[in-house]
């Protein structure tokens, strides 16, 4: 076997891993990637701040679960069955919460023999220590400079290193004949130096944008060429409210004829993490294209309706079902919508970040 064919098998996954090979041990199966319930209070919980759930993530976390989520031209793996995403809801979760009582967990997650989980753990652990050490830290462009300064610490990594991972990640496989070896519809695994891209850019996001953007171990990273990191930073905003209002007029003006791709479902997983603004303010757009609603593509519909469903509660389902539309697939998900709703139930929790 050749080296290009082996590490071609080394990105080419196309299986589901739930229960994985640790230090020679296999990990059973989660009783936790089919309940959508718990899922969705994790998520929320993160979202919202509320520590509460932390024990949900650990429980969680005792049991990884893996799927490729890159595909080559832009699109994404189909396996959506249940929420085979599980482990990296949590890990996220963890993140937002800064939950140290979830280390040993995640440790544990770096040791398993699937790199799928490890590379995504080891960037959850070194982010959650970042902020960790800004304790004490209370100017806020100290705070950024000492965080983004750990997070490459905890990593053993620099912006150069980043950039090159994100080249190599970029590059075509080709086998020993010279040939392109990933096609349209194959996978591939994300390596530690992008995900460490994505955290940044994350940081930049979710944070005081004008702080991190004025550190030179921020602004050398090549966000521009990886499309998580670049729209994170296009809809880097000062406040939730306005990020969440930013993301729904984003997903609001696709052009028909126009390829509904990965770029529209990245814009979309961040209008749902927002919550309860971006769900008020998908409500409040839609209620706007109602009255002209052959002005708009039919998937700007579907994205809104999913925001309310993912981001939004009761509260905003009841204002759901004011809403009407003769087109048979839009009125379809708007119930669709509606019944997760009133069942806390998400479509698609899936990270995609």
């Amino acid at each position: 076997m050749t080296k290009n064919s082996i590490l071609a098998q080394a990105v080419l996954v196309l299986v589901v891993v739930c229960g994985v090979q640790s230090e020679g041990h296999s990990i059973p199966p989660s009783p936790i990637a089919a309940d959508q319930t718990r899922l969705s209070r994790i998520h929320d919980g993160g979202v919202r701040g509320d520590r509460t759930v932390i024990p949900d993530i650990v429980a969680t976390l005792e049991y990884p679960c893996s799927v490729p989520r890159e595909v080559a031209g832009g699109n994404f793996n189909p396996l959506s069955q249940a929420d085979p995403f599980y482990t990296e809801i949590a890990l996220r979760a963890a993140i937002r919460l800064h939950a140290i009582e979830a280390l040993p967990q995640i440790d544990r997650l770096i040791a398993v023999n699937d790199p799928d989980v490890s590379n995504f753990a080891r960037v959850a652990r070194a982010r959650i220590l970042a902020e960790d050490a800004t304790g004490g830290v209370s100017d806020t462009r100290r705070r950024a400079a000492r965080q983004i300064s750990s997070f490459y610490g905890e990593l053993g990594l620099t912006p150069a290193d980043l950039n090159s991972a994100l080249r190599l990640y970029k590059k075509p496989l080709l086998n020993a004949a010279g040939r392109q070896v990933l096609q349209v519809g194959a996978v591939r695994l994300v390596p530690v130096g992008v995900y460490a891209i994505r955290e940044v850019a994350d940081m930049v996001y979710s944070g005081d944008s004008r702080n991190y953007l004025a550190l030179a171990d921020v602004t050398s990273v090549d966000f521009k060429d990886d499309t998580p990191s670049a729209i994170k930073l296009q809809f880097a905003r000062p406040t939730r409210a306005a990020r969440a209002a930013a993301l729904v007029e984003g997903l609001s003006y696709w052009q028909p004829g126009v390829q509904y791709d990965a770029r529209s479902r990245y814009i979309k997983r961040l209008a749902v993490d927002e919550g309860p603004s971006a769900a008020q303010a998908a409500i409040n757009k839609l209620q706007k294209m109602e009255a002209s609603p052959r002005s708009y593509p039919e998937n700007s519909f579907y994205d809104l309706i999913d925001v309310v469903s993912d981001a939004g509660d009761k509260k905003q389902g009841a204002r759901l079902e004011k809403f009407h539309d003769a087109r048979r697939q839009v009125a379809s998900r708007l119930q669709t919508a509606i019944r997760g709703l009133k069942t806390g139930h998400r479509r698609a929790l899936s990270r995609v970040d």
